[in-house]
């Protein structure tokens, strides 16, 4: 049960900024659960004070985030593929010369679960 759940956040982490973004390269998209898989940073992302500048700004005030980072990368690299395989199968992604580029968007609510709630802000 608790993979579901882990697949279902990470294609909704995905798709959110993809929804967003319209379109990234493959290894840029890997990086989307990582960084929201810490409750503190997506706490921190999602959060209205922050100021999104950039990911190097987010880097120097907050390097306690980013202090496991490659870890976590890696313990859920499998994920992340399975997600992007899953979102392609379901024709919500199209991949052509290592980019992806969003089909089909998914409409978030609240009964989505209050953590998928705060990937739509986090990505913008």
């Amino acid at each position: 049960m608790n993979s579901q759940i882990n697949i279902a956040n990470c294609v909704f982490a995905m798709h959110a900024v993809l929804a967003h973004s319209k379109e990234l390269t493959i290894d840029k998209a890997l990086l989307i659960y990582p960084l929201v898989y810490q409750k503190k940073m997506l706490n921190l992302l999602s959060s209205k004070s922050n100021n999104k500048k950039s990911l190097e700004q987010l880097i120097i005030n907050y390097p306690e985030h980013f202090s496991n980072l490659d870890n976590i990368f890696y313990s859920n690299l499998a994920l992340s593929i399975n997600s992007l395989q899953y979102m392609h199968e379901m024709e919500h992604i199209s991949i052509k010369d290592g980019k992806i580029h969003i089909n089909n968007i998914i409409k978030f609510n609240k009964s989505m679960g209050k953590e998928v709630e705060k990937y739509p802000p986090v990505s913008e």
